[in-house]
Protein backbone atom coordinates (compact mmCIF):
# COMPACT_ATOMS: atom_id res chain seq x y z
CA UNK A 1 0.00 0.00 0.00
CA UNK A 2 2.65 2.08 0.74
CA UNK A 3 4.35 1.83 -2.64
CA UNK A 4 0.81 2.79 -4.07
CA UNK A 5 0.38 5.87 -2.32
CA UNK A 6 4.22 6.83 -3.41
CA UNK A 7 2.82 6.47 -7.50
CA UNK A 8 1.72 9.67 -8.93
CA UNK A 9 -1.62 8.56 -9.48
CA UNK A 10 -4.90 10.30 -7.77
CA UNK A 11 -6.31 8.41 -4.37
CA UNK A 12 -9.91 7.34 -6.26
CA UNK A 13 -7.82 5.52 -8.86
CA UNK A 14 -6.56 3.66 -6.28
CA UNK A 15 -9.89 3.06 -4.80
CA UNK A 16 -11.52 2.06 -7.96
CA UNK A 17 -8.80 -0.18 -8.96
CA UNK A 18 -9.07 -2.02 -5.66
CA UNK A 19 -12.88 -2.00 -5.53
CA UNK A 20 -12.62 -3.90 -9.43
CA UNK A 21 -10.33 -6.40 -7.93
CA UNK A 22 -12.48 -7.04 -4.87
CA UNK A 23 -15.59 -7.24 -7.41
CA UNK A 24 -13.78 -9.62 -9.59
CA UNK A 25 -13.08 -11.91 -6.65
CA UNK A 26 -16.41 -11.74 -5.74
CA UNK A 27 -17.50 -12.33 -9.15
CA UNK A 28 -15.81 -15.61 -9.92
CA UNK A 29 -17.09 -16.72 -6.52
CA UNK A 30 -21.00 -15.92 -8.15
CA UNK A 31 -19.88 -17.67 -11.40
CA UNK A 32 -19.55 -20.72 -9.84
CA UNK A 33 -22.43 -19.80 -6.91
CA UNK A 34 -25.68 -18.92 -9.66
CA UNK A 35 -26.31 -22.01 -11.62
CA UNK A 36 -25.97 -24.12 -8.79
CA UNK A 37 -28.36 -21.75 -7.07
CA UNK A 38 -30.82 -21.26 -10.31
CA UNK A 39 -30.95 -25.05 -10.43
CA UNK A 40 -31.65 -25.28 -6.83
CA UNK A 41 -34.01 -22.86 -6.56
CA UNK A 42 -36.01 -23.04 -10.48
CA UNK A 43 -35.28 -19.97 -10.75
CA UNK A 44 -34.23 -18.72 -14.71
CA UNK A 45 -30.63 -17.41 -14.62
CA UNK A 46 -30.22 -14.95 -17.42
CA UNK A 47 -34.09 -13.55 -17.09
CA UNK A 48 -35.93 -11.45 -14.64
CA UNK A 49 -34.21 -9.72 -12.75
CA UNK A 50 -31.40 -11.94 -10.77
CA UNK A 51 -28.74 -10.10 -12.78
CA UNK A 52 -29.15 -6.56 -11.68
CA UNK A 53 -29.77 -7.85 -8.01
CA UNK A 54 -26.47 -9.95 -8.43
CA UNK A 55 -24.73 -6.61 -9.68
CA UNK A 56 -25.88 -4.12 -7.39
CA UNK A 57 -25.51 -6.61 -4.85
CA UNK A 58 -21.63 -6.94 -5.55
CA UNK A 59 -20.81 -3.46 -6.05
CA UNK A 60 -23.18 -2.86 -2.45
CA UNK A 61 -20.39 -5.47 -0.56
CA UNK A 62 -17.20 -4.82 -2.48
CA UNK A 63 -17.57 -0.50 -1.96
CA UNK A 64 -17.63 -1.05 1.56
CA UNK A 65 -15.58 -3.83 1.61
CA UNK A 66 -12.78 -2.01 -0.03
CA UNK A 67 -13.02 1.35 1.77
CA UNK A 68 -12.98 -1.27 5.54
CA UNK A 69 -10.36 -2.85 4.52
CA UNK A 70 -8.15 0.18 3.61
CA UNK A 71 -9.31 2.05 6.97
CA UNK A 72 -8.17 -1.64 9.03
CA UNK A 73 -4.85 -2.49 6.92
CA UNK A 74 -3.66 0.28 9.12
CA UNK A 75 -4.41 -1.24 12.80
CA UNK A 76 -2.84 -4.64 14.59
CA UNK A 77 -6.27 -6.48 14.53
CA UNK A 78 -7.40 -6.01 11.12
CA UNK A 79 -8.76 -9.76 10.71
CA UNK A 80 -10.55 -9.28 13.72
CA UNK A 81 -11.76 -5.06 13.15
CA UNK A 82 -12.43 -5.67 9.38
CA UNK A 83 -15.56 -7.60 9.99
CA UNK A 84 -17.08 -5.66 12.82
CA UNK A 85 -16.75 -2.46 10.82
CA UNK A 86 -17.76 -4.02 7.68
CA UNK A 87 -20.88 -6.50 9.00
CA UNK A 88 -23.71 -3.65 9.93
CA UNK A 89 -23.04 -1.90 6.58
CA UNK A 90 -23.82 -4.26 4.29
CA UNK A 91 -26.66 -6.11 6.05
CA UNK A 92 -28.78 -3.25 3.99
CA UNK A 93 -27.48 -4.82 0.65
CA UNK A 94 -27.82 -8.09 1.93
CA UNK A 95 -31.63 -7.90 3.49
CA UNK A 96 -32.54 -5.90 -0.14
CA UNK A 97 -30.94 -8.98 -2.24
CA UNK A 98 -32.01 -11.82 -0.29
CA UNK A 99 -35.86 -10.07 0.22
CA UNK A 100 -35.43 -8.94 -4.17
CA UNK A 101 -34.48 -12.37 -4.93
CA UNK A 102 -37.23 -14.27 -2.95
CA UNK A 103 -39.89 -11.83 -4.84
CA UNK A 104 -38.43 -13.78 -7.65
CA UNK A 105 -38.91 -16.76 -6.68
CA UNK A 106 -42.57 -15.65 -4.86
CA UNK A 107 -44.17 -12.67 -6.30
CA UNK A 108 -46.44 -10.37 -4.54
CA UNK A 109 -48.10 -7.52 -5.32
CA UNK A 110 -47.16 -4.79 -2.45
CA UNK A 111 -43.34 -5.32 -2.19
CA UNK A 112 -41.11 -2.79 -1.62
CA UNK A 113 -38.54 -1.89 -4.51
CA UNK A 114 -35.88 -3.58 -2.78
CA UNK A 115 -33.64 -3.09 -5.92
CA UNK A 116 -34.38 0.26 -6.03
CA UNK A 117 -32.94 0.24 -2.10
CA UNK A 118 -29.94 -1.60 -3.32
CA UNK A 119 -29.09 0.96 -6.24
CA UNK A 120 -29.52 3.81 -3.83
CA UNK A 121 -27.16 2.03 -1.28
CA UNK A 122 -24.58 1.55 -4.31
CA UNK A 123 -24.90 5.12 -5.31
CA UNK A 124 -24.48 6.87 -1.54
CA UNK A 125 -21.99 4.69 -0.38
CA UNK A 126 -20.01 4.63 -3.85
CA UNK A 127 -19.52 8.42 -3.97
CA UNK A 128 -19.07 8.56 -0.52
CA UNK A 129 -16.27 6.02 -0.79
CA UNK A 130 -14.42 7.56 -3.45
CA UNK A 131 -14.65 10.81 -1.82
CA UNK A 132 -13.18 10.17 1.40
CA UNK A 133 -10.82 7.35 0.46
CA UNK A 134 -7.86 10.02 0.40
CA UNK A 135 -8.45 11.07 3.55
CA UNK A 136 -8.86 7.05 5.35
CA UNK A 137 -5.72 6.08 3.61
CA UNK A 138 -3.43 9.19 4.35
CA UNK A 139 -4.52 7.92 7.89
Amino acid sequence: MDRLLLCPVDRKAIYLAKLLGNMLFIGVVEIVALPIFAALFNVPLFAGELLPIVLLGTLGIATIGTLFSAMAASTQARELLLPILVFPLIVPVVIGAVRATGTLMLPSANEPPWLGLIAAFDVIFLSVSTLTFEYVIEE
